[in-house]
């Protein structure tokens, strides 16, 4: 059965991240894998800081980095006193520090509850499409309300035969392969 050795988990304490982070919890301990928590700060429009100096905006970012990090350790170690967190806070467009750190990290799973996007994102895309659609490795998207083990697994492959001649096969196969075991794992027991 496959394993996950590093999950990413996106986090946001405004938000709802208890169940990203129970489920992320639960699948570490039964695949022994590493995590890493991720949160990003969206970048400041350029004309907000036209008034402000570059020492005085770096270090206002720096402040509120820091504050995001400690309020995220906070919540994780209300769930899990034991866990020392991995937490990286950084500011861009929320969908590329994702997968650029998944990337980097060279991991095997994200994890991130969806957003309930408004009419705008519906119409131009989420933040939770582009991550879904653009993403290296498997995404496993929650409800903001699934604390236990899942009922219904949903796994979606991209089956883009124009695709396939471009890639010979290779990356977009790997991709739907590991997002049919990963379901699969995910939706069998675990054994007693």
């Amino acid at each position: 059965m496959t394993r996950f050795n590093r999950i990413l988990c996106v986090v946001d304490p405004e938000a709802t991240m208890d169940t990203a982070v129970i489920q992320v919890l639960r699948l570490a301990q039964d695949n022994q894998a590493d995590i890493t928590f991720i949160s990003v700060l969206k970048e400041v429009k350029h004309w907000r800081t036209f008034f402000t100096s570059k020492a005085e905006y770096a270090s206002k970012l720096t402040e509120l980095l820091a504050n995001k990090r400690a309020a995220i350790e906070a919540k994780i170690k209300t769930l899990d006193n034991n866990l020392d967190p991995n937490i990286i806070v950084c500011t861009g467009i929320g969908f590329i520090e994702i997968i650029r750190r998944a990337i980097d990290d060279q991991c095997d799973l994200v994890v991130k509850c969806a957003e309930d996007a408004d009419w705008m994102d519906r119409m131009l895309g989420s933040e939770d499409m582009h991550l879904l659609r653009k993403c290296p490795c498997p995404v496993l998207m929650l409800k903001p309300c699934q604390l236990d083990a899942f009922d219904k697994i949903l796994a979606t492959v991209d089956v883009n035969d124009s695709f396939r001649e471009l890639d010979d096969e290779q990356v977009q196969d790997k991709l739907n392969q590991a997002v049919m075991e990963y379901s699969v794992a995910l939706s069998l027991p675990k054994p007693s």
